[in-house]
């Protein structure tokens, strides 16, 4: 799935930038279980986010065309997203995500060029929310490694590992936030899509400052400001638009349009 083409295909060149996170405070841990329940702590007081982003996207080599939008996103819990991108006052894409399906509203020129678009940012936004609202530590197995060393005598350069069949995280050991993630292969020498991430605090709780997920499709880099965590959220959020395609991406079934 080539999601950095998908989207190019209706937008132009525009430069984005690159900020860095101020360093976090060090956070106090005995045991990788102490550093386990903090880690969950955290994802379970953010009820939920609403910011403002630049989105930035760059296709894959050998063409390799990098383009910026600027989003909107609005989580909900476990079940609701939404994500709308647009550039020059026009909508690129807008993504709806909530238990009753995932809805989508695609820019006519991009469908032209790209007929999978629908189902295509359907997958990226299941992607897009898994990613954002964090892995579960519950079910993580837990390890401190030095990375350069490869040994797990406890180093000032050690990190957490938290590791699934699937994939790993990198935690910072100081800060407990995650650094770097990669994830997608039975192989994990050989990961599909691999993760960077800075997170802030805002006001007591964690939340990223800037995002990098890397695959096959390219690169996408989100970077947040104006962020709000927490918030009383419109009534509408969730409502999609009276022009969103709904699409059901767990079997495949044919899209069908949204009624008004």
């Amino acid at each position: 799935m080539k999601w950095g083409a998908l989207l190019l295909a209706a937008i132009a060149v525009l430069p984005g930038c690159v900020t860095t996170a101020p360093p976090l405070p060090a956070v106090e841990w005995d045991t990788l279980e102490d550093a386990r329940q903090i880690l969950i702590d955290r994802q379970n007081a953010i009820e939920s986010v609403q910011a403002q982003l630049k989105l930035k996207i760059t296709t894959p080599a050998p063409d390799e065309q990098t383009n910026t939008l600027d989003a909107a996103l609005v989580i909900q819990g476990d079940d609701r997203f939404r994500m709308r991108a647009w550039k020059l006052n026009q909508t690129v894409f807008d993504l709806t995500a909530t238990p009753d399906g995932t809805f989508i509203v695609a820019n006519e020129e991009m469908k032209k060029q790209a007929p999978d678009a629908e189902q295509d940012l359907a997958k990226l936004t299941d992607q897009l929310g898994k990613l954002l609202r964090g892995p579960d530590y519950r079910q993580a197995s837990m390890s401190l490694i030095n990375p350069l060393l490869g040994s797990d005598v406890p180093t000032s350069e050690s990190a957490i590992f938290a590791t699934w069949p699937e994939g790993y995280t990198q935690i910072n050991q100081r800060s407990l936030v995650p650094e770097n993630s990669a994830f997608g292969s039975t192989n994990p020498s050989e990961p599909s899509v691999g993760v960077e991430t800075n997170f802030s605090i805002y006001e007591t709780l964690y939340w990223y400052q800037r995002v990098v997920v890397e695959g096959d499709f390219g690169t996408v880099e989100m970077t947040f400001r104006d962020v709000e965590l927490n918030g009383e959220l419109n009534p509408r959020a969730f409502k999609p638009s009276r022009r969103a395609v709904r699409i059901d991406t767990l079997d495949d079934e044919q899209a069908e349009t949204m009624s008004p």
